[in-house]
């Protein structure tokens, strides 16, 4: 029984006089995840359970500012366990709590060694996608992931195929550059046909990597009837994937914000390629860097018109058929 049928169970069984009601979808480690319905009002709540070091670590960490998390009264039929429940006020956040809860689920069937461990980590990847997705803007979140998509499908799998091109995207994980090769590092910004502005987010994303070149590329994307869709252009990057692979990319789109079953996702913007360009970042580019910035300044965002940057424009395939630390275009 997975847990939105449990919750269907609780709402239709009488409840009593208690406060909150709770049933786990499985025994044994399974039991480490349970559907439970707070009262007054019927609330869907997901709790959790782990040890007490696990459980501080999860209270201190938290997950959004949109979910609660409370922990529970110790129950005597969980000894050395302590429940953390997962509440929000907003409907669409009680949904995911499903998606949430299930992927635990099945996370701790593929992996049952530790299940506080397992369900720390597979937490860390929805804190992502929560935050990520409650920067509001659907579509610009849409674009920027079906452009680094594109970019790994079309360029590294290409001739980096498997684990080895899967590793090179890094965009999701937090790191300065979405594609770190060993020798050469890319940061990807997507756009609409006239755009010709990119944002920097810090001085971090255009600082190479030591003993890497760096390159910005600008990808530009029309809506088209005929285009992909981001759950498209997913299912073409996993068809060439297999086993662990598809682990590894499952992992990084839930990090960037993605889930197949989420409800707010995207199916009617068709996206298609206007045109892809290539900047290497060398002396003279326009970027600021911590070497680069006066002493005090810690961080910043900034703009680059791309115009002014023709003469640091590279072929799109560059970085892949030349070596890019002995060439450079345009100097």
């Amino acid at each position: 029984m997975n847990l939105n049928d449990i919750w269907s169970t609780l709402e239709a069984s009488p409840r009593g006089d208690a406060p909150l009601v709770l049933q786990s979808s499985h025994d044994g480690l399974h039991s480490a995840v349970a559907a439970g319905l707070r009262f007054p009002g019927a609330q869907r709540v997901l709790v959790l359970r782990l040890d007490a070091a696990q459980a501080r670590m999860l209270l201190r960490q938290g997950m959004t500012p949109a979910i609660t998390l409370t922990r529970l009264q110790d129950d005597p039929l969980y000894s050395n366990q302590v429940s953390i429940e997962l509440s929000s006020t907003e409907a669409r956040y009680q949904e995911l709590f499903g998606l949430i809860g299930g992927d635990l689920i099945v996370q701790l069937a593929d992996d049952p060694r530790d299940a506080g461990q397992v369900i720390l980590a597979r937490l860390d990847l929805w804190r992502g996608f929560l935050r990520r997705r409650e920067e509001g803007d659907t579509e610009r979140w849409a674009r920027g992931l079906l452009g680094e998509l594109w970019y790994l499908r079309n360029h590294v799998l290409r001739r980096r195929p498997g684990i080895v091109g899967l590793g090179c995207w890094l965009g999701p994980t937090g790191s300065a550059h979405d594609f770190e090769t060993g020798t050469f590092s890319m940061d990807l910004k997507t756009g609409t046909p006239a755009s010709e502005v990119v944002t920097i987010s810090s001085l971090q994303q255009l600082t190479p990597s030591p003993g890497s070149a760096l390159f910005l590329g600008h990808l530009r994307l029309r809506r088209d009837g005929q285009g992909t869709t981001l759950r498209e252009m997913v299912a073409s990057v996993r068809d060439s994937l297999k086993g662990e692979e598809c682990e590894l990319f499952d992992s990084r789109l839930l990090a960037a914000g993605y889930s197949s079953d989420d409800p707010d996702l995207r199916d009617d913007l068709r996206l298609a390629v206007h045109d892809f360009r290539m900047f290497q970042v060398v002396s003279g580019f326009p970027a600021l860097t911590v070497a680069t910035v006066p002493a005090g300044i810690e961080q910043c965002g900034y703009t680059i018109n791309l115009i002014t940057c023709r003469s640091f424009q590279v072929p799109a395939d560059f970085p892949w058929n030349a070596s890019p630390e002995t060439t450079t275009y345009g100097h």
